[in-house]
């Protein structure tokens, strides 16, 4: 049998994956659903942090936006790391917006602050306003003000107003739009001043401006004050008013006085005081306001003229002049002169040559005497009348002029002290019949025209240790030759011209001694650098003009106390010595243990010889011509030694005349320190 064909119904096959949740029942689905919730909470909670947010003060609302999930625990809130937006609002505050980050840190706290709105503050002044109001020293405006904005906090209210004291104040402003006003009342700062005069319609002035005429009454600021009350015809009023504010003054029936009488003084020649009734009241010219209505005696003086009394009357507001001519006091100046045809002059005018008889009025003058080639000679005098006066007046060449201006004595920073030895012409040397003399002591004829300074005592080892710390100057037999105050000995003619050199330098002057070479020589001219005496000076210092053969005299022995020579005190150090004298040292003696010559000078005679500038030669001049300021020459192998010391005995070595040389340093040689005064 033919059956009909007929189509089957599809259903198509469920999608993936949904099959199971298909077939799944409800009660297990929901619990899966649970479980996955679950693990999500579960798995913010392991990442997210703590957070707490304080916020002062604290708001009326907050809120936090950011992140997918934003859970509260108590005061904390789980925040995961990341960025948000804080909001929070509190009235009376500004609206608070604001970032911040939470970090992978735990228990992070974030602090925020609420700002306050500013306070609404109104001023006013009474009883005037327009006053001046100043917030902590700043202008804001005038009274009336209302509602200035100002900020939360404490302040200082300070109002000014003309003629007003200064009102101030602190103001504490609560903020928070809060209204608060300010009701100042000033107090007045000045006083009513009432004047009234006789006669009336006197011109008032306060400080130099004009108020009013009198009487008046008229309000005068605090303080002290300049009152002036003025009339024609009447003498000016003037004090001075201590005004205190609210206090009233009154001045009342002021009388005021008729003004004085003008007097204009002068006389012939001006400068003569005035005393008016006895009381001293200046010099002319002068002018004077007297008093109307009596008389007064004037009295004009000056020195070297008569006094000249006059009586004088004026009358109020009348102006009058007085001249006169004073009487001269004379006295007599005689002026004797040399040279006779010196030039005199008084005052700066001529009044011939020569002595002179000057009548003079009796006051100061300026007298001047000068002739050319000489110093002027200047000094004031005053005649006296009735009284001659005798002045003397001897002019000095400018040579004489220029050696009197120099210091007698002067210092060095080492402190030793140097004598000024003036210049002259002598002869050195000593004759050929002279008993000790040796070939070397040609006379010579000399002629030093230069001032110079010698030092008063050698160098001790003191001072030359300021220069050489490490010398020393040794041991003879027993005696030592290192005391400080002893004469440095064992040193090189260099080693003394290099201490000239430092002690220059320390007291500010060019050194004297230039290095050549290697070696030192005495610049030509030395200028004034402190340096060793020329053989010249040395004998010229020591000896001057004497023709004595020894420094004590004419023979030996020497005198007692002469100097410390080779005597018997010195016996076990020295093969000669002079028999039957002792003057106490061995070796070296201290300087200036021995009296001084007449210049002041120590030690020329015994202790230590000494080392001077000149190069040595046989023969160093020549005996006919005239030798100006010898150095000696320019080179050699050796320096002249001058003076005896402490090892001397003979008659060769103790005169004045004895020249001895050595390049070596000895025991008994040591020096002195010069140098030219200009």
């Amino acid at each position: 049998m033919n059956q009909p064909i007929r189509p089957v119904p599809y259903t198509p096959p469920p999608p993936p994956g949904r099959t199971v949740f298909r077939n799944l029942k409800p009660g297990l689905l929901l619990t899966l659903l649970a479980l996955a919730t679950l693990v999500g909470v579960a798995s913010y909670v392991f990442t997210a942090r703590a957070v707490q947010i304080d916020i002062e003060p604290l708001p009326d609302s907050y809120a936090i936006r950011g992140g997918l999930l934003n859970f509260k625990l108590g005061e904390r809130h789980l925040l995961r790391p990341g960025t948000y937006q804080l909001q929070a609002e509190k009235a009376g505050y500004r609206p608070l917006q604001t970032r911040f980050v939470v970090e992978r840190s735990s228990n992070q706290v974030f602090d925020f602050a609420l700002e306050k709105l500013p306070g609404l503050v109104s001023f006013n002044s009474a009883p005037v306003d327009g006053a001046s109001v100043f917030i902590d020293d700043q202008l804001i405006g005038t009274t009336p003000l209302s509602e200035v904005e100002l900020t939360p906090g404490e302040h200082t209210v300070r109002l000014e107003a003309e003629r007003y004291r200064v009102w101030e104040q602190s103001l504490e402003v609560a903020g928070a739009n809060a209204r608060q006003r300010i009701d100042a009342r000033l107090l007045p700062a000045w006083a009513e001043l009432s004047v009234s005069t006789e006669p009336a319609n006197a011109e008032l002035r306060i400080d130099g401006e004009l108020l009013a005429t009198t009487p008046a009454a008229v309000e005068v600021l605090e303080g002290q004050r300049q009152l002036e009350i003025s009339l024609s015809g009447y003498k000016t009023i003037e004090r001075k008013l201590e005004v205190v504010a609210g206090n009233n003054q009154s001045l009342d029936g002021i009388r005021l006085e008729k003004s004085d009488g003008r007097v204009a003084l002068d006389s012939n020649p001006r400068g003569a005081n005035v005393t008016v009734g006895g009381i001293y009241r200046g010099q002319t010219p002068l002018r004077l306001a007297l008093a109307p209505g009596r008389s007064y005696e004037i009295q004009f003086s000056r020195a070297g003229y008569k006094k000249a009394t006059r009586t004088v009357a004026v009358r109020s507001g009348e102006g009058r002049s007085l001249a006169i001519d004073l009487e001269a006091e004379e006295g007599i100046v005689n002026v004797s002169v040399l040279p006779r045809d010196s030039r005199v002059l008084v005052n700066g005018e001529p009044v011939g040559t020569g002595s002179q008889s000057l009548v003079l009025p009796a006051i100061p003058h300026q007298l001047r005497v000068e002739r050319e080639g000489f110093a002027p000679f200047t000094r004031e005098i005053t005649p006296r009348p009735g009284f001659d006066q005798d002045l003397p007046v001897t002019l000095r060449t400018l040579e004489q002029a220029r050696y009197d201006a120099l210091k007698p004595t002067i210092s060095t920073a080492a402190g030793q002290t140097l004598k000024l030895i003036r210049p002259g012409n002598f002869r050195m040397g000593a004759s050929r019949r002279e008993p000790g003399r040796r070939a070397n002591e040609v006379i010579r004829r000399i002629s030093l025209t230069q001032p110079y300074y010698v030092a008063t005592t050698e160098v001790t080892n003191e001072q030359f240790r300021m220069f050489d710390p490490q010398h020393e100057s040794g041991i003879v037999g027993r005696s030592t030759l290192n005391l400080e105050k002893a004469p440095v000995v064992n040193i090189t003619w260099e080693q003394a011209a290099r201490y000239c050199n430092w002690l220059s330098t320390r007291d500010g002057l060019q050194p004297a001694y230039e290095e050549r070479d290697g070696a030192l020589f005495l610049k030509r001219p030395a200028g004034t650098g402190y340096r060793l005496l020329s053989e010249a000076e040395w004998i010229w210092a020591g000896r001057g003009d004497s023709l004595s053969k020894f420094p004590w005299g004419q023979s030996m022995p020497p005198a007692a106390g002469a100097g410390n020579f080779a005597d018997d005190s010195a016996r076990p150090v020295v093969a000669r010595v002079i028999a039957g004298i002792n003057d106490g040292h061995a070796a070296t003696a201290p300087v200036g243990s021995f009296p001084a010559n007449e210049r002041g000078l120590h030690d020329f005679a015994g202790n230590v010889a000494e080392w001077v500038n000149d190069f040595y030669a046989v023969n160093p001049g020549q005996t006919d011509d005239l030798e100006t300021d010898p150095l000696g020459p320019t080179q050699g192998d050796f320096h002249v030694v001058r003076g005896s010391s402490w090892k001397h005995s003979t008659i060769t070595e103790l005169r004045w005349s004895f020249r001895d040389y050595a390049a070596e340093p000895r025991n008994d040689i040591g020096f002195r320190i010069a140098r030219y005064a200009d």
